[in-house]
């Protein structure tokens, strides 16, 4: 007889702690999307209404509007004079930017980054196209890899100015809003 209070006991500890645990579960996800900022779950960034915020470098003489909620972050780095790299914040999906600077000519700069993506993956294809206007040339390259299983397509914006040239590295998607953005300053 005393078997069955015991009993009783467990499935009551039992249905207890389910529910703890779905209250838990769901608590977890409510904290990490309050942690993001999105109030939702894994969120396009082509889909989010957002502000543009200008990023400024007067050091090397550019400005580029950018969604505001990347985050810019400047990255050392031996082969370039600035790198920032503008990332896409945890829990939302989408492709961030990279914009640097070097002091090579227009020409220079094509052929390191080329040598540098074709170290990284075999390219079917690269598309090339002049872009520009009366203050700086440039050209846009467009990168289709072989293996489109683990390499993804990569487009790069290339501006001189005759001092310095700016590479801007974005998702074929993204490219255009990205030059749109960017200004060489006087």
């Amino acid at each position: 007889m005393s078997g069955k209070p015991l009993s009783y006991g467990i499935i009551l500890l039992s249905i207890a702690l389910i529910f703890l645990s779905i209250f838990l579960l769901l608590e977890s996800r409510n904290l990490s999307n309050n942690l993001n900022g999105t109030g939702k779950d894994n969120e396009d960034i082509a889909l989010l209404d957002y502000e543009y915020k200008t990023y400024v470098n007067e050091e090397f003489g550019y400005s580029i509007s950018y969604p505001s909620l990347l985050e810019p972050r400047s990255i050392e780095s031996e082969n370039y004079l600035s790198l920032i790299i503008f990332f896409v914040p945890e829990g939302i999906s989408g492709d961030g930017f990279a914009i640097s600077v070097r002091q090579n000519s227009l020409e220079e700069e094509k052929k390191e980054i080329i040598n540098e993506i074709e170290s990284e993956a075999e390219i079917a294809k690269i598309e090339e196209t002049s872009i520009g206007n009366d203050k700086y040339q440039g050209i846009v390259l467009v990168f289709e890899p072989k293996d489109t299983t683990n390499f993804e397509k990569r487009s790069v914006a290339i501006f001189n100015n005759g001092k310095f040239s700016y590479t801007l590295s974005a998702a074929p998607t993204f490219i255009d809003e990205m030059i749109s953005g960017f200004n060489i300053l006087d």
